[in-house]
């Protein structure tokens, strides 16, 4: 298998299990924020690998190595009053869905808590 596409397998396994891992964590405490932060680290981590591994010139690598880095870094602080309400949204219409409520209702209740 050609070098740059380990790389992106590796990022990609390495994705899958963190993410898995953070949403068990999440479903454990319920608390969805934990998955953003993850998100974006990981997009920072796989930045840096994949500008560090790759191919080409050694400028244009570094940049998508630390722009990548800076961007993921900088998403993955949390921010607890925008992602809030976003995933308390979420929640009452996965606990509504979970009823079986009719979907006019679902989206009712999502346009009065938005």
């Amino acid at each position: 298998m050609p070098r740059p596409l380990l790389v992106l397998l590796l990022i990609w396994v390495a994705a899958a299990i963190m993410m898995t891992a953070g949403w068990l964590w999440q479903r454990r405490r319920r608390n969805a924020g934990i998955v953003d932060v993850l998100w974006s680290a990981g997009l920072a981590v796989s930045a840096v690998s994949a500008g560090l591994s790759g191919r080409g010139a050694l400028g244009s690598r570094l940049l998508v190595a630390v722009l990548g880095a800076i961007w993921g870094l900088r998403l993955a602080q949390p921010s607890p009053k925008v992602s809030s309400a976003s995933h308390r949204l979420l929640r009452l219409s996965s606990s509504v869905s979970k009823r079986r409520v009719p979907s006019r209702c679902a989206s009712e209740l999502m346009v009065t808590v938005a």
